[in-house]
């Protein structure tokens, strides 16, 4: 079994942070848990995990060196690590496409303002991925929930710097429309239409979604309440002027920009009735 670990050369990551991320583990304090014997095998592919953990904070050039002691009952495993330099973003771009969308205006600034991918920062494979879903959570407030981000981060890895260029699809523009309640048993559905939040033709916003969720969920009545839209196959094709000048709808040249209308199906589960004594 491992008796301790010893880490060394640690900067920007801790020991319970490396150490959560390896099959590895030290002896246990607990006199009733069960130790894990050492295993050279499983550290060989401990030091490839530490690895990819640190370059998903950044750090690409990381060396890991492992020593492992004998001692009565066991070993001391001794880690020595040498992060070397983190990757700082150069370049982040967003190339919003479809200009002139329905709604209100879009621009690539206020998508990425207060991201936690900014350039002149470092780089993180976390930051990256939160990023991304930031700017889908905006456009959906906008009324866009089908947005998608393409594109990806190009490493140098001799200046350690990143580039990082995405094209922002935001899809349709969605209105709310009729809500569609499924569940009901001896619940009328009067009561559950009554907590609506929203009104038909409204835009789309995810915020009012989770509100009225909310207020269904209150009236006591449930167990359980969903609230998911039913995106429709046939959409309203909306003649909105592109602000390229290409013509009425025109997006990308050659695509419509399309704003469609989505029900709202609000799913429940009744709670059993309760029984007086």
């Amino acid at each position: 079994m491992v008796h301790e670990i010893i880490w060394s050369g640690l900067e920007h990551l801790s020991e319970s942070e490396l150490e959560s991320g390896i099959l590895t583990t030290r002896k246990s304090w607990k006199p009733w848990a069960e130790n894990r014997p050492f295993d050279a095998g499983t550290l060989e592919q401990d030091l490839k995990r530490i690895a990819r953990l640190y370059r998903r904070h950044g750090f690409y050039d990381t060396r890991i060196e492992s020593q492992v002691e004998p001692v009565e009952g066991g070993v001391v495993l001794r880690l020595n690590l040498e992060e070397g330099p983190q990757v700082v973003v150069e370049e982040f771009r967003i190339v919003l496409e479809h200009l002139g969308l329905p709604g209100a205006p879009i621009d690539s600034a206020e998508l990425e303002r207060d991201l936690p991918l900014r350039e002149a920062e470092a780089f993180g494979a976390d930051e990256y991925e939160r990023a991304k879903i930031l700017i889908q959570e905006r456009l959906a407030r906008r009324g866009y929930p089908a947005s998608s981000v393409a594109g990806g981060a190009e490493v140098d890895l001799d200046r350690h710097r990143v580039r990082v260029q995405w094209r922002v699809a935001p899809g349709p523009f969605v209105r709310m429309g009729r809500p569609v309640v499924t569940g009901l048993e001896k619940v009328a559905p009067q009561l559950v239409l009554g907590e609506l939040g929203w009104s038909v033709g409204e835009t789309y916003d995810p915020l009012v979604l989770r509100r009225t969720q909310r207020a269904i969920f209150d009236l006591g009545l449930f167990r359980a309440v969903t609230i998911e839209p039913i995106r429709s196959n046939a959409s309203t094709q909306g003649k909105t002027e592109s602000a390229s000048g290409n013509g009425p709808g025109v997006a990308g040249g050659d695509a419509w920009v399309r704003e469609e209308i989505w029900p709202m199906e609000i799913r429940v589960r009744e709670r059993p009735p309760r029984s007086i004594r």
